[in-house]
């Protein structure tokens, strides 16, 4: 089909040419092609006569828009869609608009027209805030633009608003001055005082970034996890282990995660070769780790502390993985060399195991395997069963899988086949 059209068009004339492009154009999506093919042509050819290079891109900047600003009503009637924030058609049009404005040629009343549009958006789908931001200032690029985009939010008084504000005078414009102006007017959570602080300490006044740190961590309530880590920095390079010692005692309670806050206290401290203090700091991480994280301290701490303070701490920290992390738990006996613990803990276990940590329990029976092949069959059948029984239809391959295990272990490791058959 193509080559039959390729050969009718070689005797168009060029104004029936013209026609045949009007025509086809007349599909919005055809037409978007069209400028496309413009655009490249232009980039890598001679200008076409009359026609400027921001021509095409503004219009193609302006049919982009109309896309990404269509997806975004659509969206609204399409169930499903915003569950998770998702709308590929919007970010498909968002895309080519941020990649349009990086090359720079779109002029000023196109990029007023889409800023303008694309802020209105903004404000009614908050899914899609971010993603506009980002397209927004992807075709931003000269101080006029920005100072536009300060223009349409300056009378806002949503928060989001006001920090992009804040952020284009600091990283875009440059403007010092302004930006410490307003961010001083908003001082509300952990993230502005660090904002600010690192502000500070980037232009290496390390006094002013040491009493912001200080006056958000004094102000606040709780959250203070980031002003935490960077005033410890402060503090460090300060080399004033006085106030470390009095921040640990007044900040740490604050953090929402306080197991984090101990243990870049005791990453400090282990830099510092303070042993006495990281320990301190290294238990209190510990004592106030997550499930998840207790395995990981364990061994943190095994590796660090001195034998004498390791023995003496040993049993207290690993009945916490046992009762936190019991998979964990099952590998540091393993490790240590204590496999008939581990095998018997593993038979005798948590008979309600979840479906998502049946993996980690069968890395065990993996590791034990080898030494123990006829306990590790019994607890793939048995395992087995209790799948086959009590899960959905969906889970019985995870059984089948488990027979085939057991079955491997009978006929190759244990040279049954005939007590396997009894099994079966």
């Amino acid at each position: 089909m193509k080559k039959i059209l390729k050969e009718k068009l070689k005797g168009l004339p060029a104004d029936k040419l013209a026609a045949l492009v009007d025509h086809i154009c007349t599909d919005n999506d055809a037409y978007i092609s069209a400028l496309e093919w413009l655009e490249r042509y232009s980039a890598k050819n001679k200008p076409v006569k009359g026609l400027k290079k921001n021509n095409v891109d503004d219009e193609l900047l302006e049919k982009y828009a109309s896309k990404a600003f269509a997806a975004a009503d659509d969206s609204d009637d399409y169930d499903g869609w915003h569950d998770d924030g998702y709308n590929p058609e919007l970010y498909t049009w968002l895309d080519k608009i941020s990649k349009l404005g990086k090359k720079g040629r779109l002029s000023f009343e196109a990029k007023k027209k889409f800023i303008s549009e694309a802020l209105e958006m903004r404000r009614t789908d908050e899914f899609a805030a971010e993603d506009v931001v980002t397209a927004i200032f992807d075709i931003c690029g000269e101080k006029k633009d920005w100072l536009y985009v300060i223009e349409k939010l300056g009378k806002s008084r949503n928060e989001s608003d006001i920090e992009i504000i804040i952020q284009i005078k600091k990283d875009r414009l440059k403007d010092e001055s302004g930006y410490i102006e307003e961010r001083l007017k908003k001082l509300e959570t952990s993230y502005d005082y660090n904002d600010l602080a690192m502000f500070y300490a980037a232009k290496n006044d390390l006094k002013s970034a040491i009493q912001t740190a200080e006056k958000g961590i004094s102000d606040l309530d709780k959250g203070v996890d980031i002003l935490f880590g960077s005033l410890l920095g402060f503090y460090a390079r300060s080399k004033d282990d006085e106030k470390i010692e009095t921040l640990s005692k007044t900040a740490i309670v604050k953090c929402w995660k306080k197991d984090a806050a101990y243990e870049l206290l005791f990453d400090h401290y282990k830099k510092r070769d303070n042993y006495e203090n990281a320990k301190a700091a290294l238990a209190n991480a510990f004592k106030e780790s997550s499930d998840e994280d207790s395995t990981r301290l364990y061994k943190v701490a095994e590796n660090f502390l001195f034998e004498k303070d390791w023995l003496s701490l040993k049993d207290r920290f690993l009945n916490k993985v046992r009762s936190g992390d019991f998979g964990g738990y099952l590998k540091i006996l393993i490790a240590e060399g204590r496999k008939d613990e581990a095998l018997k803990e593993l038979l005798s276990g948590k008979k309600d195991i979840p479906y998502y940590s049946y993996s980690e329990y069968l890395d065990v029976a993996e590791m034990l395997k080898k030494d123990f092949p006829e306990p590790i069959a019994s607890y793939y059948l048995k395992l087995a069963d209790r799948i086959a029984t009590k899960t959905f239809q969906s889970r019985y391959r995870d059984a089948r899988d488990l027979l085939l295990d057991a079955k491997d272990i009978y006929l190759k490791c244990l040279k049954k086949e005939s007590e396997w058959n009894k099994i079966i």
